[in-house]
């Protein structure tokens, strides 16, 4: 693990791009609270395998993602898919994550949204 602060944007996707592994933990309070973090789309959309102890996350991926609530087993659970994993199954969570989960995405519902409202 290698903290980096005050880094661009560019770097810190290149760094993301050439870890083993980008898992998006969540701390007991956001598990609780069914947090779902923007790093997990991140991460993914970037080019890496959903990894999480998140049980939200895992919902909203539809368990197509690495999911273990115990971090300690979540690191072997993915290690072990990274290394076994077909790449369009990675491929389709990309897919998943910018046919659905984009500021585009968010703004064209809220757009629709309000066409309806005003439409009433």
């Amino acid at each position: 693990f290698v903290q980096q602060r005050g880094i661009s944007m560019e770097q810190n996707i290149q760094h993301i791009q050439e870890s083993f592994m980008a898992p998006a933990i969540v701390g007991t309070w956001q598990k609780k609270q069914g947090y779902i973090p923007c790093r997990i789309f991140k991460n993914i959309s970037y080019g890496h395998m959903g990894v999480t102890n998140s049980e939200t996350v895992n919902r909203l991926f539809k368990g197509k993602i690495v999911y273990n609530p115990d971090t300690y087993q979540l690191f072997y659970d993915a290690k072990q898919k990274i290394e076994s994993m077909n790449v369009q199954e990675l491929y389709d969570l990309m897919d998943f994550v910018r046919d659905y989960h984009t500021y585009i995405n968010r703004i064209e519902h809220m757009f629709n949204f309000l066409e309806l409202v005003s439409s009433q």
